[in-house]
């Protein structure tokens, strides 16, 4: 394990990600995954989900409308489609996906519970650009070349204590 921020005096740090180990500042080494969905929602903005019929039935009664309903008010009409569909984009992003309330650091999906399986295969990292551009658009943190995060001390603790708390 490599040891980070030899100096309390450092304004940055880094934290290392490799077997799923993070090594702070203080020496203390805490248990956390290469990198879970921060909820970040840039994936959520830069691409359209698509999903099945029965995808859209789901959501539709989890919505509690009709599939009609459900088609006419968040199905993008100009996908030219019949056995799948594309979720309709407003004000950049998904139609689904909100700022959370609670955390301005995150975003929240509304449909979290039913949402398309290709949102669900999604696997957040750190080599994923979208995920870069989440980490420091939220968190100003950023990834190395070698997949550490890179950031001020206080923002990766702050960061480290928010990915804790969506387990």
């Amino acid at each position: 394990m490599r040891e980070c921020c030899h100096s309390k005096r450092l304004k940055s740090c880094t934290l290392e990600l490799t077997s799923q180990i993070i090594a702070m500042p203080d020496n203390r080494k805490l248990s956390v995954s290469p990198l879970v969905c921060f909820r970040c929602g840039v994936c959520c903005v830069k691409y359209q989900a698509i999903l099945t019929l029965n995808e859209a039935q789901g959501i539709a009664n989890y919505l509690e409308i009709s599939l009609d309903i459900f088609i006419n008010k968040y199905i993008d009409h100009s996908w030219p489609g019949t056995d799948a569909l594309l979720i309709s984009q407003r004000d950049g992003g998904c139609v689904f996906l909100e700022q959370d309330k609670i955390n301005n650091n995150a975003t929240a999906c509304l449909i979290q519970r039913v949402k398309p399986s290709i949102c669900r295969q999604w696997n957040a990292g750190v080599y994923r650009k979208e995920c870069q551009d989440g980490l420091f658009k939220y968190w100003k943190i950023r990834v190395s070349h070698t997949g550490l995060l890179e950031g001020d001390e206080e923002r990766l603790r702050d960061f480290h204590s928010f990915v804790a708390s969506l387990s």
